[in-house]
């Protein structure tokens, strides 16, 4: 339980890819797009902070 709350706490920059990854492959695309997604959206989420200055 410890490591799933350490995964969580990590913020939305880790986590939205995780669930972009998994709803990507429900849905059916192939596991490299849907990796690339993730990382997209992980790296929009973390250059958004910047600029903003939270977090």
């Amino acid at each position: 339980m410890d490591i799933i709350n350490s995964i969580i706490s990590l913020g939305a920059s880790v986590m939205m890819p995780v669930i972009f990854f998994i709803i990507a492959l429900c849905f059916g695309v192939k596991i490299g797009t849907a990796f690339k997604a993730g990382m997209l959206v992980g790296i929009g989420f973390e250059g958004v902070g910047l600029v903003i200055g939270c977090c």
